[in-house]
């Protein structure tokens, strides 16, 4: 393995891991979605999915309550 391949393996698994630390919290915590104010708590059904609003669909204006 190059170091370029390694660096770009670190970076992928930082970013893994900050997106496992912000499901445990919303898992925990709850969600509210920004569009349209719903609050919701996320389900451990399907823990490997985009956490989605069920008001509006919206994936990206979420925040962790």
């Amino acid at each position: 393995m190059t170091s370029k391949t390694i660096e770009r393996e670190i970076c992928k698994m930082e970013q893994n891991l900050r997106e496992a630390r912000q499901k445990l919290r919303a898992l925990t915590k709850g969600v509210t979605c920004n569009k349209c104010d719903k609050e919701f708590r996320v389900g451990v059904e399907k823990p490997d999915a985009r956490i989605r609003c069920p008001g509006c669909g919206s994936n990206e204006s979420l925040s962790i309550r």
